[in-house]
């Protein structure tokens, strides 16, 4: 079953139509002015300036509204599929280049999201398959795993409280239930912590 987009003047005319050749199922308009456009075969990146399909991404099918979630002053979108073991894909809405995938990054469940411009990377916390703590910094614009730190917590009771704060280009501090922690931002080691 096909579906046509629409986007009209005030006057009623249209001013351009794209046909998809899958139900849409809902649509958002990123602050750089690309409509995302979610349908049963794909995430559909349109320009909205004249309705041409500039990307698709094949596997990010059947979403639902609440999966999307824009990375605030940036041009990524994090598609979230929530749940029992929540996994992100982090794609750039300009170009439909995925950044990442948390399931190739070895996360059974992601706990935690941040985008931490200082450092041009986005930092995600949460467990392996086998129940290990972990924390990963990608670098958003190379799409590369900067660096994995698994040893960074005695228990996984501990709990990440806020969001990292960049003290440096090269360092920030992460606050938990337990400690606070100095990180560099480059290797992901403890420069130092405190109770």
């Amino acid at each position: 079953m096909g579906m046509l987009l629409c986007a009209r003047l005030l006057a009623g005319d249209p001013v351009w139509k794209a046909k998809f050749t899958s139900t849409v199922n809902w649509q958002k308009m990123t602050p750089s002015g690309m409509l995302i456009v979610s349908a049963n075969d794909g995430l559909y990146g349109v320009d909205n300036s004249n309705g041409q399909v500039k990307w698709k991404v094949d596997f990010l099918t059947d979403l639902k509204e609440e999966n999307y979630d824009p990375i605030e002053n940036s041009p990524y979108v994090a598609i979230v599929k929530r749940g029992m073991f929540p996994e992100h894909v982090i794609i750039d809405a300009a170009t439909g280049r995925v950044i990442c995938k948390t399931k190739d990054m070895e996360f059974a469940r992601v706990q935690k999201r941040f985008e931490i411009p200082r450092l041009g990377g986005i930092l995600f916390y949460g467990f392996n398959k086998m129940n290990k703590g972990q924390m990963v910094l990608v670098n958003a614009a190379s799409v590369n795993v900067l660096w994995r730190q698994e040893k960074l917590f005695d228990s996984n009771s501990e709990i990440i409280t806020a969001a990292p704060y960049p003290v440096a280009d090269d360092a920030f501090v992460i606050s938990t239930t337990i400690m606070i922690y100095k990180l560099n931002g480059n290797t992901g080691e403890v420069m130092w912590k405190q109770e």
